[in-house]
This record gives C-alpha cells, sequence and structure tokens, in this order.
C-alpha cells in the first residue's frame, strides 16, 4: 500500500499502534474496543471544537467523494484497517449528529431541554422555522463539502 494523501489529509494505513490480544478472551476485546472508541469520539470532539473556533480552515473538511476515496484506499490496505476506518468515520457521524442543530438529534435534545426548562412545548411555528433553517443549512453545508472534495481531487489527479 502506498501512503496517500491530499494536502494535509493522510488516508494512510495506521501502522503505529498494533492491538495483540489472546484468542479466547472477548471481554478484553470488548474492553479494548471502548477504549479506542473513547479515543476516538476525543478526536472528533477536538476536531468538530477546531473547527468551530475557526483553527481549521473550512477548506479541510471533507465529504461523501472524500470518504469514499478514504475508504478505497484502506479497503486495499487490508479488512482490518478497512473496518477500523468505518467505525471511525460512524464515531465522527455521531458526534456530528449530536451537535445542537435544529434539524439534527442535537437540535431534538436542545428542543427539549428547552421545553424541560420552560414547563411547556416550544410554539410549533418557531420549531418549524428553525427545522426549515436548519434543513437549508445543513443542505448548504453538503453542497459545500461535496464541492470541496471535488475540487481536492481535480488538483490531486489535474
Amino acid at each position: 500500500m502506498v501512503p496517500f494523501s491530499i494536502g494535509e489529509l493522510d488516508l494512510s494505513p495506521r501502522l503505529d499502534r498494533v492491538y495483540v490480544l489472546e484468542p479466547g478472551r472477548p471481554i478484553a476485546s470488548v474492553g479494548m474496543a471502548f477504549v479506542e472508541a473513547g479515543t476516538w469520539i476525543k478526536v472528533a470532539g477536538r476536531g468538530l471544537r477546531l473547527l468551530v473556533t475557526g483553527r481549521v480552515s473550512m477548506d479541510q473538511i471533507s465529504g461523501p467523494v472524500m470518504i469514499l476515496t478514504a475508504t478505497k484506499y484502506q479497503a486495499e490496505a487490508g479488512w482490518s484497517k478497512f473496518i477500523e476506518f468505518l467505525v471511525i468515520i460512524t464515531i465522527h457521524l455521531g458526534v456530528i449528529n449530536l451537535v445542537p442543530f435544529p434539524i439534527l438529534d442535537g437540535g431534538h435534545l436542545g428542543f427539549l431541554a428547552v421545553e424541560k426548562i420552560r414547563r411547556k412545548p416550544c410554539p410549533e411555528k418557531l420549531m418549524a422555522g428553525l427545522m426549515y433553517g436548519g434543513m437549508i443549512g445543513l443542505l448548504s453545508l453538503m453542497l459545500f463539502v461535496t464541492w470541496n472534495d471535488v475540487t481536492k481531487l481535480l488538483n490531486f489527479f489535474g
């Protein structure tokens, strides 16, 4: 497998850690999975925080095109790297889904928190307006990251 990177995005397989667990120790495997998931949740949270505070450029975020490209390279590196990459993507999407943005699950949790504090439901028109605004914002972000991805690939191959 040849190392592959686009800008600062490194898609090479990670060789810095290798876990060896004794056969027949499923509890140790589950424990290691939780430790590794916790590490990736922290990484995702840190990345999101850096993006929100402006310490990471919007040009560094990627979407479905780069995920597909990275998935191809990770699959070429072997099953274990492929599965690890899928887990990392899943964790990142889960963390993003919990961001308090109106149309995401984090936004719904925010509405529930406001209702709990106010002890009455949020006005339906307000919720609908925020949901539509959130949907427009999310679709705009999806178009932006897809444009970023295509631009990165054209620069890489062109």
